[in-house]
């Protein structure tokens, strides 16, 4: 193991695999009991590779903020460039600056905001399909809601069934890549496994449904009121645009972040509305006010304050994103220690939300947080649903946004129910989701809305 920053108080790992058998048993529990033994700085190993897992908002800082440049995405976020490539979330340096450069404008709250439709139409054509006293695993609806805006978002309301078979495509490489990773060593793809090969299948298929996809946009140009329309128009200072490869890139990685982890986020939601009845409550009675029994809309979304507290307050205890990880480029000084070149740097914020020091009572759902003065002044790390500095998600306005609609839109015609004596234990995959789901009871509160409701106000 290389040279590190001095001797510390740690777990001890095992001699070829380090730390990850203890970690893989339960990620989340020993994590916060690392922190709780062994302080905010941690050193072990993820494998044969050296990390660091810091549990500070200060450290954070450094490693996402002050001293970004001095790390990449470590080897684990870079598995998935098999998958996704060089888009926004893999991409480093000049090329990164640049794809950042040409997608911001699409994702400025003014651009947000006309996905605020799209967003409301799927939501209740998929509230539509529920019955009162139905049984539901909520998180796979949300996964297919979500699928489903993400989807409307990226191609148009003139969605085709070529570009619903993208969506299967992704699915399956996604189910498979959860294979081919669950593992501390990779199984190169070019070792002919069976599910090496439907990987590679499904990856061409998808190569050529989506390059047929930007072809037909680019033959029949014009403004189509979604984000792959913004993204072919894109121009960098030069005037050149994006290649037919990075915009692939960019489409599936927008694809996949765009709905797994807010998918996840709702989730957790409503697991938490469904054991404090109040904050249920409250949440119906803001959306009757607000809405006054029509879907919400881009304008109704500042006025849904207590919808924006519950989601995240939901992203504090449950965050998507609850481990990042980072790769240093060069040495790197954190807590007055050089970390060498070439270690993992794992930030926490499954951990650091659940902090006392950052947040009263910090296992306990309380939405009515966000409103106190005290959340202004946290650090600026202690609070990561999003990620912070130059990489933090280029889409987390888009997601807030999304969040509030679909809670509204929910509450306003369903209460939910569960069994609160059946346990729920949190699954960290790519977001942390409820392992085996989430079962809830639908019961009906109002009929759908007029369909002229749906015209913005």
């Amino acid at each position: 193991m290389a040279a590190g920053p001095g001797p510390q108080r740690g777990p001890k790992g095992s001699l070829l695999l380090g730390h990850l058998p203890e970690l893989q048993q339960d990620w989340l529990g020993t994590l916060r009991r690392w922190q709780q033994e062994y302080g905010d700085f941690v050193v072990a190993r993820l494998g044969p590779r050296p990390a660091v897992f810091v549990f500070d908002p200060k450290d954070a800082e450094a490693i996402l903020i002050t001293k970004y440049k001095a790390s990449r995405k470590n080897f684990i976020i870079r598995r998935t460039q098999a998958l996704i490539g060089d888009g926004l979330l893999l991409s480093e340096g000049e090329f990164w600056r640049r794809q950042r450069r040409l997608m911001q404008p699409a994702f400025h709250r003014a651009s947000i905001d006309r996905y605020a439709q799209f967003m409301a139409e799927v939501t209740q054509e998929r509230l539509d399909q529920w019955q009162d006293g139905q049984a539901l695993d909520i998180h796979a609806e949300l996964v297919l809601l979500t699928r489903s805006i993400v989807s409307r978002s990226l191609f148009g309301s003139d969605v085709d069934d070529e570009d619903r078979e993208i969506e299967t495509t992704i699915d399956r490489l996604v189910n498979d890549f959860s294979k081919l990773t669950d593992s501390p060593v990779l199984i190169p793809l070019a070792v002919p496994t069976p599910t090496n090969l439907r990987f590679r299948r499904d990856r061409e298929k998808l190569d050529r449904l989506v390059f047929r996809f930007i072809e037909r946009r680019r033959r029949e140009p014009g403004d189509r009121n979604d984000l792959i329309s913004m993204l072919l128009r894109a121009q960098d200072e030069d005037g050149s645009r994006m290649t037919d490869r990075q915009l692939r890139d960019e489409v599936i990685t927008l694809f996949l972040a765009g709905h797994e982890t807010t998918a996840s986020a709702l989730t957790w939601a409503i697991y938490l509305l469904t054991a404090y009845p109040e904050a249920a409550q409250r949440l119906a009675q803001e959306a009757d006010r607000v809405l006054g029994g029509r879907p919400p809309t881009a304008e109704d979304v500042p006025h849904l304050t207590y919808a924006e507290n519950v989601f995240k307050e939901a992203m504090r205890l449950y965050p998507p994103n609850w481990i990042m990880g980072r790769e240093t480029t060069e040495p790197i000084e954190v807590r007055g220690r050089i970390i060498p070149k070439g270690w993992n740097l794992l930030i926490s914020p499954w951990v650091i939300h659940r902090d006392p020091r950052w947040f009263d009572e910090p296992d306990t759902f309380r939405p009515e947080r966000w409103e106190s003065e005290g959340v202004k002044n946290l650090p600026t790390c202690a609070y990561l649903p999003f990620g912070a500095g130059p990489r933090q998600c280029i889409g987390r306005h888009f997601a807030m946004m999304e969040g509030v609609i679909i809670l509204a839109s929910i509450v306003q015609r369903y209460r939910l129910h569960r069994d609160l004596s059946r346990p729920v234990v949190p699954l960290p995959l790519v977001s942390i989701r409820p392992k085996g789901g989430l079962v809830v009871t639908v019961e009906r509160r109002q009929r759908r809305p007029a369909d002229r409701a749906l015209q913005p106000r």
